[in-house]
């Protein structure tokens, strides 16, 4: 899993190969690369993983919360990552340390409940499984996120709730 929270992306121009792309850039503007500071620079970037795994909770706080408006996005986004992300051993710890997290929102005189789903006794399973019988996020959905989605293959509702099945059947959470 890449956990490294100090992992680094290099972002650099829109070539096949980033080495195509800087050779030509630094062959053809040297000196205005140099002056703009435009230079390849490292990033650093959060885990596939750790996005996931935040999306999860944040579906789930959505649904005790009741606010659907526009957050059918993390669905799709989920739908999206996990057959990108690599859900071995140390997958379940990254969700314990999330949880921690995210349930520390929770408490002092200013809490105001941000993460409901990170609390003791909340069942992440119990959440899905009640967002997929009750087709929560259905109407934002269809009125909302697959019009923003563009290719041929923009998956229906029906199918985009698989992944929450699958997240239930993986009982990580």
């Amino acid at each position: 899993m890449h956990n490294d929270p100090d992992s680094k992306c290099a972002i650099s121009s829109n070539y096949k190969k980033k080495e195509d792309g800087d050779k030509h850039l630094r062959a053809k503007f040297p000196r205005v690369l140099v002056h703009l500071e435009m230079e390849p620079f490292a990033v650093k970037t959060q885990a596939l993983e750790r996005t996931f795994i935040d999306k999860v909770f944040a579906i789930c706080d959505y649904q005790i919360k009741r606010e659907t408006l526009r957050n059918s996005r993390h669905i799709y986004d989920l739908y999206q990552i996990l057959p990108r992300i690599d859900t071995g051993d140390s997958f379940r710890e990254v969700i314990g340390e999330i949880r921690q997290i995210r349930n520390a929102r929770n408490k002092g005189p200013d809490a105001k409940y941000t993460a409901p789903s990170a609390m003791p006794g909340q069942s992440v399973n119990g959440l899905l499984g009640r967002i997929v019988q009750e087709e929560t996020f259905k109407n934002d959905y269809n009125r909302v996120t697959r019009n923003l989605l563009m290719g041929d293959e923009v998956p229906s509702y029906k199918e985009l709730i698989t992944v929450l099945a699958k997240i239930i059947e993986m009982d990580v959470f």
